[in-house]
């Protein structure tokens, strides 16, 4: 199976208010190889060419949930995957704190110093196993 990403965006997100809180969810499935590599936005815009192409705004929460829909039982990446969410110069906005995930439980970091976005990300994923499936989300202020 090809790698898939469907992006889900919270309705504040589409105001002009900077300062209103919003999410984006991730519903990934990886390929064959077990990867994941597709630009947040740019994907996003294929359904909704109204979404900005940019992400704008403070990360302050990121939540991995294995599984279809992130229901923990269905098509869950393998043990110990890795997640990336990289810049257009290619560094991990998470700082490496993506790695290893859990397979059965959802796992959320908060970034101890703010990260201030301004880019369209790109998530990367790897070790997942072939046509496996997760949410991720994507907290900002």
């Amino acid at each position: 199976m090809a790698q898939d990403l469907t992006v889900t965006v919270s309705t504040p997100y589409l105001r002009s208010d900077a300062e209103s809180p919003f999410w984006l969810a991730l519903d990934w499935v990886s390929a064959a190889d077990g990867t994941v590599a597709l630009n947040i936005m740019e994907t996003a815009r294929i359904s909704n060419s109204a979404l900005p192409s940019k992400i704008n705004g403070k990360l302050k929460k990121i939540e991995t949930v294995p599984g279809l829909l992130g229901d923990k039982a269905t098509d869950c990446p393998t043990t110990l995957y890795d997640i990336t969410l990289t810049d257009a110069y290619g560094l991990d906005v998470a700082t490496g704190s993506l790695a290893d995930r859990s397979a059965s439980v959802a796992e959320a970091i908060y970034p101890a110093a703010d990260v201030i976005i301004n880019d369209d990300l790109k998530l990367n994923i790897s070790n997942a196993g072939d046509s496996m499936k997760g949410r991720i989300i994507l907290t900002f202020e």
